[in-house]
């Protein structure tokens, strides 16, 4: 078997995935109609893949040279990358177009030579033309998919996350699918600080093996409920939550309240639900903060994380 160097670059536009939530505050929105755009709107981005939605470049057509694939196939490739907007960085767009044929099997392709060739500078996103130099490689196909330090989920039940059957054509798309159902899996059940590696084998018969290691670290707790608001809409918040002291605590369920609940004014949004974990404990407090002049919030709870070891990876 030969290891790829490169293992992680197959889930290039899904490493987010793999990695531990850091952050305390979580991602919480209100569903908003999305507004019908001007005739004199910047161009729109099929997909947008910037961190800066005020910056960044608009792919307008992909050359890609050296590549032997047919021609039909090659259109496909290029269509998931035309019309996307990503950072004005040529190494991302690589990324992008590698993933793209690493969707069609060629697993170990290599990208080289990225340039960009701007078009109006002063258009927001720039539009640019993106040429790069391609050695596709051999085709693969999925071997194994195994799993290492799962506890919670079985290796069947984890197995059932990905789409893709023994034999079937390698899909970069159906790994990244799988590995978001993973923490999907884990979210409800309290693993907040779970963390995946997936590693890939490449043997000479053409076939792919994945291995997924598995950290699953802590099992929260709903821990306390703190409520920074006016007393009125302070009670009715928390008559409305339901996740009870002592629970496993649901990942999911803050913004199932944010979108179930009638007592939260309209300006709530993100930056308003606060998760403060205690790993030792395993619990976790929940601040909705509704009142930012609130006297209680000059001594908020703190995070405490669990000490790192070499046996449980916290």
């Amino acid at each position: 078997m030969i290891r790829s160097l490169t293992a992680l670059s197959l889930i290039v536009l899904s490493s987010a995935i793999a990695l531990g939530q850091d952050s305390d505050s979580i991602a919480i929105s209100r569903t908003a109609k999305t507004p019908l755009p001007r005739a004199d709107a910047p161009p729109v981005c099929a997909r947008d893949y910037r961190s800066d939605s005020t910056a960044g470049v608009l792919v307008l057509e992909v050359v890609l040279e050296g590549v032997t694939t047919g021609s039909s196939e090659l259109l496909a490739i290029k269509s998931q990358i035309e019309g996307s907007c990503f950072d004005d960085q040529s190494d991302l767009i690589g990324d992008a177009i590698q993933a793209a044929f690493s969707d069609r099997g060629f697993a170990q392709a290599q990208v080289e030579n990225v340039t960009l060739k701007v078009g109006d500078r002063l258009t927001v996103p720039k539009p640019v033309t993106v040429k790069a130099e391609i050695t596709e490689g051999p085709r693969f196909r999925i071997g194994a998919i195994s799993f290492t330090g799962n506890h919670a989920f079985s290796a069947a039940r984890l197995r059932a996350a990905f789409l893709i059957k023994k034999g079937a054509l390698f899909q970069h798309s159906k790994i990244a699918s799988g590995l978001k159902r993973i923490r999907e899996l884990y979210t409800p059940k309290g693993f907040l600080d779970l963390v995946f590696m997936p590693d890939v084998m490449f043997s000479s018969t053409g076939t792919v093996d994945l291995t997924v290691t598995i950290i699953e670290g802590q099992q929260y707790h709903m821990g306390a409920l703190k409520i920074y608001a006016k007393k009125e809409i302070s009670e009715r918040a928390a008559s409305d939550w339901n996740l009870r002291e002592g629970a496993v605590f649901d990942g999911n369920y803050p913004q199932e309240f944010v979108d179930k609940s009638h007592s939260l004014p309209a300006e709530f949004a993100g930056q308003n639900v606060v998760l403060v974990r205690d790993c030792p404990e395993a619990t976790v407090t929940v601040m909705l903060v509704l009142d930012q002049t609130d006297p209680g919030l000059q001594n908020p709870p703190e995070e405490v994380r669990c000490k790192k070891s070499n046996d449980d990876g916290q």
